[in-house]
């Protein structure tokens, strides 16, 4: 078999067939063709350097629609990202996609002839030849093709040699790779010449990038142009949509405008097109094998396309198809994002007529599908962004005499206000367009703006570098740091642009650090799970009952000027100093400026790094072991961690006598305790908002990774009503309000908004801790409640190490119980488990970002006025007895039993004991699955449908996961007709339904007190994350004028008050105490 050389490269022919046409092998000319190492899919041959005074555009676009005006967007610049689909698989690229595969070539086609030199005859030439469409009768085609390939046609007239050869050589590759696939017949009826090309050189080089490299240089399209498909790939892709209606559409041509299979040419704009039976939702790239069913795919975005987005003065959506077009490009990963973080022009330039995909479409629906398309809205929830509309979209560029309504209303509401209205013409095939000269002229001034824009930047950056003495190493670093500074000025401008803002950012210090480099630098608190200090278990301030409703320790003269921890990522060792000064002058009168240089030099024990992070913890057992700490002027601050100088840190100045950490997630404990101190806090500090902080009350986004130490040095409320704390920063006073923050308070749920984790000083006229329990007494207490619990272990080890957590445990109880309480806690079955491993044997309630609508708006006792002042549904008898659950998570399953055996014994008088198994085993849901969590709406929901439950006896309790038993479960002994939902957030109502039978209800039960309650009414410490399950059986006011919640839990009778629980309610949070009123519902008889 002969070797055939094509340029640099080999490949081996197959033997010839003889009913064949023959092969054509023609040697490529060895044209100095360049592969730079970056796409090549961004980059021409042409050597000019780019022009300063042409704004850089990047356009969104498809392949037809906007090539109308790309000649005329020439006069404006050149400077173009034309970013195209690859998933067109209509007209004659679905024949090359079909017998070839690969990506859909014809848009990118199709923009390089629009953009290729035509200067020249030669030019002229090329553009005809690669532009040509074959006849559409399919013999004519074939015969035209291979007097094209074989060199004998008229349209190779004025192609030079070297041009001639290699544009032969891949048509005839491609003609050779459609005889290796013998079982395929090609139909070139209307082929494109320029598609064939591009396949040939894409199946040649097993590049896209490749390929359009060369097509670029064979058309001669100017070096700034480029022509990026937004996703760079060598397969297939296959588009789908989802409509409203459910229905899935596969193929682009099948959503835009399907036809009979004929190879014709498509009239997009032709009416006999069938309307689509429900509006589109979204489109999707799906799996190119399969059915119609959803078979999702997410493809990779180009990386070229990124880097583009990041720098040009202006981002384009073009006029065209909205959902095949504009919308395959926008919603891969990563798009949004750059797009919403940049503060340059983003203009929609807005079809002139309605299509198959927008009709009844207005102004403001394209923007909607634009910025769900970016924001991946009806995507994979993990990937889905939260932007606004004006993130994406500022400017509409809108045809005169178009037929989209412009509901001018709506836009401003989704925050776009700058409409400009353009001269238009009518096109007799598609209806009205732009007329092109008045758009480009339009789209210019818009981005010139950013032209000039730029020099004001860099003017800016500048004045920014005298003011903070920053000097540059070389003119590359200077560079380098000027586009970090304008990408962040752009953010800030883009933030503050934003409307309903309660904050401003503002250019200080960082601003030509990267993200990376900033927390590198600025922040330093260690997040691990246990610091290895100890903190006591109580909380002195608990009992504290009236707080001012403002206050800052700046003007009790308690804190220190606002210091700078420079690039040295010790934020744990100003927090604890803070905290530190501020104690010492509440006890002493005196405020003295404490070292931080001594903390960071000598406090290295127990995992504080220095400048690489550490504890305020760690730092405040230092100082109590060290019996003090020094001056700030004594052992002045360096920047950087040195050798603890013992002489210095021995002149100590003030001491503390222990510390005490403040209930976590707890902001009413907070704010008591802030009431007395100064608090050390880490929060999530590594936000860029939080970085370029300026003013206002912060309530952005920030998650539960504890990064940074701060010190809360007072509370308020703004002026518009929003409560904060106030915050001491050590960035030095041009960061924020003079180096302070306000930040959120009492927001819905705190540790979802950011986890503070709160230390507290004792100061020197504090009592000291509670000695250690005496290890003999411990050992022989542990002994008689393993006899107790018939707890027994298979090793000594495992013995021992339960035995630590059973003495961390009790001494955790005792200490609790030496404070001024109004519940208690005790030893119970939990007593040798962490409470990491509690929360996940006994919590089992499911916790879902999305709750499933109510089954019913109706609340039957909404009317009721005769509720009773207390209620207790055992007096009734309609409760039967305490349950235990064991190790399965199945406290849903014993709530809801709890609630129908009470309502079956208020309707038929009879109290049985139902069966827990049979919902353990039976109801198999999205959201509930045995020992795994569940809801009690859903086994409502499987009892109704089951028409009824059986009892205990028939269908006992395993706490196992079981498979159904449908004998069992057929063994019916009670019936409900529906359920209900109680108001949530409303404790009245919750009570009138309590008044009237038991109510299932979830709370916050993975608490360590809530683990070892023991008697009293409960008042805390716990959240509002919904964890646990459990029944209301009533309720009451206590001896001391308390009012409860009675409670029936599935623990055992060892738990609590012999299985039940007294938990304070008409508290003032309308979620009530751990979220008891967020999600009550009750059976239905």
């Amino acid at each position: 078999m002969a070797d055939s050389c094509l340029g640099p490269f080999f490949y081996k022919t197959p033997p010839p067939s003889p009913p064949r046409p023959p092969l054509f092998l023609l040697q490529i000319p060895r044209l100095p063709l360049h592969f730079p190492s970056k796409s090549m899919a961004a980059h021409c041959h042409c050597s000019s350097n780019p022009r300063p005074s042409q704004p850089s555009l990047l356009v969104f676009s498809g392949g037809t629609a906007f090539n109308g005006v790309v000649e005329e967007l020439k006069k404006l610049t050149v400077r173009v990202a034309h970013v195209l689909p690859v998933s067109d698989d209509g007209g004659s690229t679905a024949e090359i996609v079909r017998v070839l595969g690969g990506p859909a070539v014809g848009d990118i086609r199709s923009r390089c002839l629009r953009l290729a030199d035509q200067s020249t005859s030669e030019a002229l030439a090329v553009r005809r030849l690669l532009g040509h469409r074959l006849p559409i009768n399919p013999q004519q085609a074939k015969s035209e093709w291979y007097k094209i390939v074989e060199g004998g046609h008229s349209l190779w007239e004025g192609v030079s040699k070297p041009y001639r050869e290699t544009i032969r050589a891949f048509l005839a590759y491609f003609q050779n790779e459609i005889l290796r696939r013998p079982n395929e017949s090609f139909c070139f009826s209307n082929g494109s010449i320029g598609n064939f090309f591009f396949a040939g050189a894409r199946v040649f080089f097993q590049s896209l990038d490749a390929a359009i490299f060369l097509f670029s240089r064979v058309s001669d399209i100017p070096a700034e142009s480029l022509v990026l498909p937004v996703i760079s790939t060598n397969g297939r892709l296959t588009l789908g949509c989802e409509l409203w209606d459910g229905t899935i559409i596969r193929g682009q041509n099948e959503i835009s405008h399907p036809t009979n299979g004929s190879m014709g040419p498509v009239d997009k704009g032709r009416s006999s097109v069938p309307a689509l039976p429900s509006r589109i939702k979204r489109v999707f790239y799906m799996s190119s094998e399969g059915t119609n069913s959803l078979h999702e795919v997410f493809p990779t975005v180009n990386p070229a396309v990124l880097e583009q987005l990041s720098n040009v003065d202006c981002i384009v959506y073009a006029m065209g198809s909205l959902f095949t077009s504009l919308c395959p490009s926008l919603v891969l990963l990563g798009i949004g994002e750059i797009i919403s973080s940049r503060s340059c022009p983003k203009v929609l330039l807005l079809n002139g007529t309605h299509d198959r995909e927008t009709t009844g479409f207005s102004a403001s629906s394209f923007v909607t599908a634009i910025t769900d398309a970016l924001n991946r809205t009806y995507g994979d929830s993990h990937n889905c962004l939260k932007k606004l509309p004006n993130q994406y979209i500022n400017t509409l560029l809108v045809p005169k005499d178009g037929e989209i309504p412009i509901d001018v209303q709506c836009l401003s509401s989704q925050g776009i206000f700058d409409v400009v209205i353009v001269d238009s013409i009518r096109d007799p095939k598609v209806g009205v367009i732009f007329d092109s000269e008045s758009l480009i002229n339009a789209l210019g001034n818009v981005a010139m703006s950013r032209t000039l824009h730029e020099a004001a930047i860099a003017n800016k950056h500048e004045q920014w570098m005298a003011r903070y003495g920053r000097v540059y190493e070389s003119q590359s670093e200077k560079d380098r740091r000027f586009m970090i500074f304008k990408d962040n000025l752009e953010y800030i401008e883009n933030f503050n642009n934003a409307a309903n803002r309660t904050y401003k950012l503002g250019i200080n210090e960082f601003a030509d650090l990267t993200h990376d480099e900033f927390l590198a630098a600025r922040t330093g608190y260690k997040m691990l799970d246990n610091p290895t200090t100890t903190i006591t278990a109580s909380f002195r301030y608990a009992t504290m009952t009236e707080v001012p409703t403002s206050l800052d320790w700046r003007q009790q003269g308690a804190v220190t000027p606002v210091k700078d921890q420079g690039s040295c990522g010790c934020c744990w060792a100003f927090s604890a100093v803070a905290a530190m000064e501020a104690i010492t002058q509440i006890k002493t009168g005196k405020l003295i400026s404490m070292s931080e240089q001594q903390l960071l030099d000598c406090s290295t024990n127990g995992g504080n790094q220095g400048c690489n992070g550490g504890w305020m913890t760690n730092a405040f057992q230092y100082i109590m072991e060290n019996q003090g700490l020094t001056t700030e002027e004594n052992y002045p601050y360096e920047e950087m961690q040195g050798t603890c100088a013992i002489e210095k840190a021995t002149a100590q100045v003030a001491d503390i006598s222990d510390y005490e950490q403040v209930p976590s997630n707890d902001e009413e404990a907070l704010l008591k305790a802030v009431t007395n101190q100064p608090v050390s806090v880490a929060i999530d500090g590594s936000g860029r908002d939080f970085k370029f902080y300026s003013g206002g009350v912060f309530s952005g986004d920030c998650d539960t990774s504890l990064t940074h130490a701060v010190t809360i040095i007072g509370y308020g409320t703004s002026e518009d009503g929003t409560k904060y704390w106030l915050i001491k920063n050590s960035w030095g006073q041009s960061w924020g309000e003079n180096g302070y923050m306000r930040i959120q308070r009492d927001v819905d749920n705190p540790e979802e908004k950011f986890l503070i984790a709160m230390v507290i000083l004792l100061g020197t006229l504090a009592s000291a801790m509670p000695r250690r329990l005496d290890e003999t007494v411990l050992f022989e207490k542990y002994q008689q409640w393993m006899t107790r619990h018939g707890r027994t272990y298979e090793k000594k080890e495992e013995e021992n190490w339960r035995f630590e957590i059973f003495k961390d445990n009790l001494e955790f109880v005792e200490k609790f119980n030496m404070g001024n309480q109004t519940y208690k806690l005790s030893i119970n079955q939990f007593a040798d488990l962490t409470n990491e491993e509690f929360r996940a044997s006994y919590a089992g309630y499911k916790i879902l970002t999305r709750r499933v609508p109510p089954k019913s708006k109706r609340f039957k006792y909404e009317n009721q006025t005769d509720v009773p002042a207390s209620m207790d549904w055992r007096k009734k008898g309609a409760v039967t007895h305490i349950k235990d659950q064991g190790s399965c998570k199945s406290c849903w399953a014993f709530s809801t039993i709890t609630a129908v055996e009470g309502i079956a014994k208020i309707k038929t008088g009879q109290l049985i004991s139902l069966s827990a198994q049979q919902l353990v085993d039976c109801v198999k849901t999205k959201d509930t699955d045995g020992c795994s969590g569940g809801w009690m709406d859903d086994a409502f929901a499987y009892i109704v449908k089951n028409q009824g439950l059986a009892s205990e006896t028939k269908y006992p309790y395993t706490s196992n996961d079981g498979t159904c038993s449908p004998r069992k479960a057929a063994i019916r002994i009670v019936k409900i007709k529906g359920y209900e939902d109680v108001p949530p957030k409303n404790e009245e109502a919750l009570r009138k339904a309590a008044s009237q039978q038991p109510v299932s209800v979830s709370l916050n039960g993975g608490g360590r007190n809530f683990q070892f309650y023991s008697e009293g009414v409960f008042t805390g410490h716990c959240g509002t994350s919904l964890d646990h399950a459990v029944t209301i059986v009533g309720y009451g006011t206590s001896e001391d004028g308390v009012k409860y919640w009675l409670i029936k839990n599935s623990w055992g009778k060892s738990w609590g008050e012999s299985g039940y629980m007294r938990i304070q309610r008409d508290i003032h949070s309308s979620k009530g105490l751990c979220g008891i009123a967020r999600e009550p519902s009750y059976p239905v008889a």
